[in-house]
């Protein structure tokens, strides 16, 4: 249980990650591709919300008010007023049943009536004048039905200004499968040219073994073994450099994948499927996401320029207002005592002097079109040129790629017949030194190009959807490759012996 539980530990701490696997990962992972669905999120928001500037309106009010002093108190009543006689409380209604003598009285004592309010005896605190508590609730409608075509040019312009957002997400997926697979290929390349670098090390390391025992023995020279040991000792710098080209590339690959800084990977893509790959380029370069986003523009600047035109035009809407009033000396209303209002009417509204401001409008919105036109027969002409320098750059690959044919199995076959002349003492130590250089750069070559046809073929293939001249094949650091120091006395091109020997 112990073995298995170490078991599952290790197969946890090394992932096996496919290609296909690190795209997936990486498209769900990816803050661009997040940011550029925010984008359609805020843009068909932006559509809706200048949609409903054509809609109607309805709004709900309420509001309660305290009123702690008025210029209205004791005109029609109040805490101040002196009391009202009997007689003179409410409507005065003549009685013919009474006798003559009687009714003049009544008569005569209702003249006599002190005066209840500043207007006909009208109880202000009844109006809300003098009330001091007052609540109001409402509903309000507002349509705007005719507006000139303004909202509607508005809301085309924000819909192509959507549509823009919409292929952000297909530009942002595309460049993060095209960096993915960039970072993929560059850590196998890493990793693989820091295998080459640990075999020139350890063939070094060999050389110089077998290099002072012959000299032990007499059969090799002290100058032998000292160049042989400075071969080794040179080997180890190129060994270090690559081992820290293949962390950053392994670490810049686990942050495009929101990995865990300490998970080790596992690459089982190999690289040298590029070979079998084809990947057809359409030619024409109006289908890319940017030429499409010009045109989105200048669709929405057109737009824009009938909205403008349009506030010359007259703005007409309905109108309608409902609402209940109560006033009271308490705090809580009762319920009967609401009193209604209700109004229904049109407004038309005609901008007759704006100071120039939508003349200015007009100007500016002609201006953006006009840009718009332009930068869209200017990016046109970049994405052709864009497709075809693509184009060129596959094939400039996979010409690379194929020259590396056969190079490695005649470096290797050359380096072991330079290690078999040496064994049998018939060739120095610069012969073995020189093969072991050109196996190095033949199987650093062959890794190089085939590392680029496949960044070449897959930013080919995602050409339509990637931003114009954004993330061309980024070339792998010059680092992760040193360049091995000939010694002196022979060159890459056969074995030149010091001392004129061929």
């Amino acid at each position: 249980m112990v073995l298995l539980a170490a078991c599952g530990v290790d197969a946890q701490e090394v992932r096996s990650l496919s290609l296909e696997e690190a795209l997936a990962l990486a498209v769900a992972t990816s803050e661009d591709v997040e940011v550029a669905r925010a984008g359609v999120q805020r843009a068909r928001a932006n559509v809706a919300r200048t949609e409903s500037q054509g809609k109607p309106q309805v709004n709900a009010s309420g509001s309660y008010q305290r009123s702690l002093a008025s210029q209205f108190e004791g005109i029609g009543g109040g805490d101040e007023q002196p009391e009202v006689p009997p007689d003179c409380v409410g409507a005065f209604t003549p009685d013919p049943n009474l006798p003559l003598e009687e009714r003049v009285s009544v008569l005569e004592r209702r003249l006599g009536c002190p005066e209840t309010g500043g207007f006909a005896g009208l109880d202000f605190s009844q109006l809300g004048f003098g009330a001091p508590n007052t609540w109001n609730f409402g509903l309000g409608f507002n349509w705007a039905f005719f507006t000139g075509g303004r909202v509607e040019a508005q809301a085309s312009a924000a819909e192509e200004l959507a549509e823009i957002a919409v292929s952000n997400v297909s530009s942002a997926e595309a460049q993060t499968r095209l960096d993915v697979t960039t970072a993929y290929f560059d850590a196998q390349l890493a990793a693989e040219l820091v295998e080459i670098a640990e075999g020139s090390l350890a063939n070094a390391e060999e050389t110089l073994r077998i290099t002072s025992l012959r000299a032990r023995e007499g059969a090799q020279a002290d100058f032998d073994v000292l160049q042989a040991r400075v071969t080794r000792d040179n080997q180890r710098p190129v060994l270090i450099r690559r081992r820290t080209v293949r962390s950053l590339a392994f670490d810049r690959l686990r942050a495009l994948l929101d990995l865990p800084e300490e998970q080790e990977l596992r690459l089982t893509t190999p690289v040298t499927e590029a070979a079998s790959r084809t990947v057809e380029a359409n030619a024409d370069a109006g289908p890319r996401a940017a030429v499409q986003q010009a045109a989105n523009r200048l669709e929405a600047a057109e737009h824009q320029l009938d909205a403008a035109r349009a506030q010359r035009m007259p703005t007409i809407s309905a109108q309608s207002q409902y609402g209940l009033v109560a006033y009271s000396d308490s705090l809580l209303p009762d319920l009967g005592g609401f009193r209604k209002n209700w109004t229904v009417g049109a407004a038309i509204q005609l901008p007759l002097y704006a100071g120039g401001r939508i003349t200015a409008d007009i100007e500016a919105a002609r201006a953006d079109v006009a840009e718009a036109e332009a930068q869209l027969d200017q990016i046109a002409e970049l994405a052709q040129l864009d497709t075809s320098s693509a184009t060129a750059e596959v094939a400039a690959a996979r010409a690379a790629y194929e020259a590396t044919e056969g190079t490695v199995e005649q470096a290797v076959r050359g380096y072991e017949l330079a290690q078999l002349r040496y064994a049998e003492g018939v060739s120095i130590p610069l012969e073995v030194q020189n093969a072991r250089f050109l196996l190095e750069q033949a199987r650093v070559n062959r890794a190089q190009a085939a590392r680029d046809l496949w960044v070449a073929q897959t930013r080919l293939e995602l050409l339509p959807f990637l931003p114009l001249g954004g993330a061309p094949a980024a070339q792998f650091p010059q680092q992760a490759a040193p360049q091995v120091q000939m010694p002196q006395g022979f060159s890459v091109i056969g074995t030149q012996i010091p001392g004129g020997m061929q």
